[in-house]
């Protein structure tokens, strides 16, 4: 009997844990924050909030108020060892000690964005958009009027840029002196977010738009009528918050909500970012955070440490449409930092889609490829990572 009931015990715990992390969990202490802006930065995780900047060392399991008290922090941002604020009460703050002392910059107008391109930081006030190449001690206009700034990016050397009330998305790459506009279209955009070559622009009602090419062309990716707030982009998907919070694995092509355990009735998320493999959603009503890998479908099925890199034979195989594939991170990459990747390659070896692009921890991992947007026949899988390279054949059968 003894022996039934330790079974028993063990499946319930099991089950537990995996419903804890297959929704989101709220952090403690971050019920009175109402949240702007997000940052991560070497293990530090800042909350820029109506009352001041949060700052967590252990991904949101607690916090401390770093001692700036102003108001409003719309952006916060990292570059040359300074922490920089927005704040739009004031003006843009910075820290040299990770957010423990804060002392104000020379730009003391009301900024709404900040970005950083190489040793240049970028802020967008209601009229304008100012740079500084020193840290902030001093600041000058660039060739932007009477407009008041959304949102900055940066794919270096282009800075992006969107304003209230100003159709389209702008683009200087010397530095402020000239601006294009890059997006031409009769939409307001909210948020922009860059990766790579890659550029996101979440407008007012019209979804999300799409560049590879650092804006020379532009294609709608979906979720059309809605307000776009925040969008990011972590292991090959794309996050977007709209009161409902979607993802997508296909560059927008297919859009899936993933809003388990959010009570998205009662508050919206106004900020995202990634941190130590956990997705963070800031919000009017607190922190929410969500493993990265749950969200991109790679689950962990075991807590035994491996002691190797392993790939394997993918199950079913043949498959219709879907099939599963299990690897092994192992224990001596622990406290390193690098991304693994598991691609899926047609026979000509063109890459046709990638499952796995990020850093993970030490463990026995299983990710599912859904087939079905592809034609049948034979494909190979690639598993890299720190040194570490091997392929399997797969074989898809409609």
């Amino acid at each position: 009997m003894k022996k039934y009931n330790i079974s028993f015990i063990i499946i319930l715990l099991i089950f537990i844990t995996n419903s804890i992390y297959a929704e989101w969990v709220k952090c403690n202490e971050t019920e009175s924050f109402y949240v702007l802006s997000l940052l991560t930065n070497q293990n530090t995780l800042y909350c820029g909030t109506l009352n001041g900047i949060y700052i967590s060392t252990n991904t949101g399991l607690s916090w401390i108020h770093s001692g700036l008290y102003n108001g409003y922090i719309r952006s916060i941002k990292f570059n040359n060892s300074y922490v920089f604020a927005a704040t739009y009460v004031t003006g843009v703050f910075r820290s040299s000690d990770n957010g423990m002392n804060w002392s104000l910059t020379g730009l003391e107008q009301s900024p709404n964005a900040l970005t950083v391109s190489g040793d240049d930081i970028y802020a967008g006030t209601d009229l304008t958009i100012w740079k500084s190449t020193d840290n902030g001690d001093n600041w000058v206009q660039t060739a932007i009027n009477n407009k008041r700034v959304n949102s900055l990016a940066v794919n270096r050397p282009y800075v992006f840029a969107s304003f209230e009330d100003t159709p389209g998305v702008y683009l200087t790459s010397n530095g402020g002196v000239n601006w294009i506009q890059a997006l031409n279209n009769n939409y307001e955009y909210i948020t922009l977010h860059t990766d790579s070559n890659n550029i996101y622009a979440g407008s007012y009602m019209h979804g999300i738009y799409y560049s590879s090419n650092n804006g020379s062309n532009w294609v709608d990716i979906g979720l059309p009528g809605l307000h776009i707030v925040t969008i990011i982009t972590g292991g090959n998907y794309i996050f977007a918050a709209s009161g409902y919070m979607f993802k997508s694995s296909d560059c927008g092509v297919h859009w899936e909500t993933c809003n388990e355990g959010f009570p998205i009735s009662e508050f919206s998320v106004h900020a995202f970012c990634i941190s130590d493999n956990f997705l963070i959603a800031g919000t009017s009503q607190g922190i929410w955070r969500r493993p990265l890998s749950e969200l991109i479908g790679i689950k962990i099925i075991s807590s035994e440490v491996p002691v190797k890199f392993e790939l394997y034979q993918n199950y079913p195989n043949p498959f219709n449409p879907t099939t599963k594939i299990k690897f092994d991170i192992p224990s001596e990459v622990r406290s390193r930092n690098f991304e693994v990747r598991l691609v899926i390659y047609d026979l000509l070896g063109k890459e046709v889609t990638s499952l796995v692009n990020g850093e993970l921890k030490p463990g026995t991992y299983e990710v599912e490829w859904n087939a079905s947007d592809f034609p049948n026949g034979v494909y190979f899988y690639r598993l890299t990572g720190e040194g570490f390279s091997e392929s399997k054949k797969l074989i898809f059968i409609k």
